[in-house]
């Protein structure tokens, strides 16, 4: 093999070895791009439900406190809720205490 057929060999070897880098370079920009896009329309997809999750647990909210005052003692009663004979207060200085209302009429 002679000295030019030589370089002709490595001056080839040497194109496709750039070419093969070229390609797997454009290819990894596209994959990395395609990535970035993806992210960016799942973040705003997440902050859109996070916005929608926070305006019902505020809606939630308003109709919490428009309920709170509708219930009574009275009302309490009608749904079957009974006042217990004795009640005991856990505190952390006598935490062996606990109490159960198991007298109540059902």
């Amino acid at each position: 093999m002679s000295n030019t057929a030589h370089s002709l060999s490595l001056y080839k070897t040497c194109i496709s070895g750039l070419t093969v880098l070229a390609a797997l370079s454009i290819i990894a920009y596209i994959g990395f791009t395609a990535a970035t896009i993806f992210a960016t329309a799942e973040r705003t997809a997440a902050a859109r439900e996070s916005k929608a999750l926070t305006a019902s647990i505020g809606d939630l909210e308003r109709s919490y406190f428009v309920i709170e005052h509708t219930i009574t003692p009275e009302e309490a009663g009608r749904r079957g809720l009974h006042a217990p004979a004795h009640v005991s207060f856990i505190t952390p200085q006598n935490v062996g205490t606990f109490s159960l209302n198991t007298a109540a009429t059902q």
